[in-house]
């Protein structure tokens, strides 16, 4: 935390005739730029509130009047806050265009693409949360809904500022979500799995939730310390859920459920994202962007949107083999009546010709009677 300061020494034959370019991959924090003494930008004021700037890459255009033959410094300084990770990423300086062609490449890979797959989680999430409402039954629905919502908005963290939220809620909301996210899905492949656990859910599901609260009341330096220990919490309880999702599929017909392959491939890939980004911010890898986490939630949620997909829809397709049948049925058993039907018809229509018969032949029989008696 505090400030500091990185210095660049350019030799330049001679000045340059056309503008240069500065891009910055990662800088975590409020930071200025000066060439020659000169200041050519920055993001944030050395006074202040400290600016966030996350993953997003920082291009600066740098005027060819401020260069001059012979060696040029470039100085760099940082403002770090006690709870931010403060440095930098390798430079690159070079040729406008050419610097500004890597910058948008890297733009769109740091920013334009996860932030479109978030918003895209977020209306999916939405879209279930709805059949939840409908069908407040199915508990998976509901978890899918507020995992898909809470996890792309967390992961936004790593694309926006936060300019205008205090910082103490800000961090509280990044560090305690994490949490959040991974009861979440823990319960969802619980769910998924056909299995309960009474006594453990409640208690992992109020910790997860008292955590963020507990971060925000201890405040910015207690979560700076803290940060590495919750994250390593946060790692066991996504291997919880890996090794829920296994056991479930020791079972032959789970082992024929596609879906359930690749959401274990989805959460194997995002916990190697994950340990990566735990490394990084425990520097045991060099510094730089901990943000493969943010690839990880489309990933893990696109599986999850496959195998519910797939078992609505094969519910959708068992109804309509099951209307199938009873319309057979319904259709059997109509010509069993109809037949029935006919067969009573001709009974009634036997019974009455016997009938006429029998009155026929009491009449003859009356007839004859009476013609011998009077002879």
């Amino acid at each position: 935390s505090g400030y500091g300061w990185y210095r660049v020494r350019l030799q330049a034959n001679e000045a340059p005739a056309h503008s240069l370019a500065l891009m910055i991959g990662m800088v975590g924090t409020t930071y200025a730029v000066y060439l020659n003494g000169v200041d050519v930008g920055g993001a944030g004021g050395m006074a202040g509130e400290i600016r966030r700037n996350g993953g997003v890459p920082q291009l600066l255009v740098l005027p060819p009047q401020a260069f001059h033959a012979g060696e040029n410094l470039l100085d760099l300084r940082l403002r770090v806050a006690p709870n931010l990770r403060g440095g930098i990423t390798p430079l690159l300086l070079g040729p406008r265009e050419t610097v500004s062609a890597a910058f948008e490449r890297l733009y769109f890979w740091r920013v334009t693409l996860p932030r479109s797959a978030n918003v895209a989680l977020i209306v999916a999430g939405l879209l279930v949360g709805l059949l939840w409402l409908r069908r407040p039954g199915q508990r998976i629905y509901g978890l899918f809904a507020a995992l898909a919502v809470l996890w792309s908005l967390r992961n936004f963290h790593y694309s926006f500022t936060g300019q205008g939220i205090p910082s103490r809620l800000w961090e509280a909301f990044v560090l305690g979500s994490l949490g959040v996210v991974l009861m979440l899905l823990w319960l969802f492949v619980l769910r998924l799995a056909g299995r309960r656990m009474p006594r453990a859910e409640p208690l992992v599901t109020w910790i997860c939730l008292a955590v963020p609260l507990g971060f925000f009341a201890l405040g910015e330096q207690a979560m700076s310390r803290l940060r590495l220990p919750w994250y390593g919490v946060c790692v066991a309880l996504g291997v919880a859920a890996i090794a829920v999702l296994v056991v479930h599929l020791r079972d032959a017909n789970a082992r024929r459920r596609p879906g359930l392959w690749a959401i274990l491939g989805a959460m194997l890939v995002t916990l190697g994202f994950g340990l990566h980004d735990y490394a990084v911010s425990a520097n045991l890898l060099p510094w730089g962007g901990a943000a493969w986490m943010a690839f990880g939630a489309p990933l893990v949620l696109a599986a999850l949107v496959f195998t519910l997909a797939g078992d609505y829809f094969n519910a959708i397709e068992a109804a309509g083999r099951l209307n199938e049948t009873l319309e057979q049925r319904v259709a059997e058993r109509t010509r069993e009546l109809d037949a029935s039907y006919e067969r009573m018809a001709q009974l009634e229509r036997a019974a009455a010709v016997a009938q006429e018969r029998e009155r026929l032949m009491r009449d003859i029989h009356d007839g004859v009677g009476s013609q011998l008696i009077t002879a």
